[in-house]
């Protein structure tokens, strides 16, 4: 079933409908807008899933030294207040 099956719904209300995401059929209320997931978790899952898959993501490299600065911090190598230095910009080669 797609989105755009439930979104421009000409007839009589439904009675009964399928999850978007794990495809179990559920009641629907007599009032009130269409459901498209069967419960919170589901809907939850859903929202999890595209903002993981959207949000844009850190370079290997900074990851890395977030780890490593974290892990000083940890230690208490370095004071928890210390903010973490600025990336340098890689030197010309030529």
């Amino acid at each position: 079933m797609n989105l755009s099956d439930l979104v421009h719904h000409i007839g009589p209300r439904p009675k009964s409908g399928r999850c978007m995401r794990c495809g179990k059929r559920f009641a629907i209320k007599p009032v009130g807008r269409i459901r498209y997931y069967c419960s919170p978790a589901c809907r939850q899952s859903v929202f999890d899933k595209v903002t993981r898959l959207t949000r844009p993501k850190l370079p290997l490299d900074e990851r890395a030294a977030i780890r490593v600065w974290q892990a000083l911090v940890d230690a208490k190598l370095i004071p928890a207040d210390l903010p973490m230095p600025p990336r340098r910009k890689p030197e010309d080669a030529s």
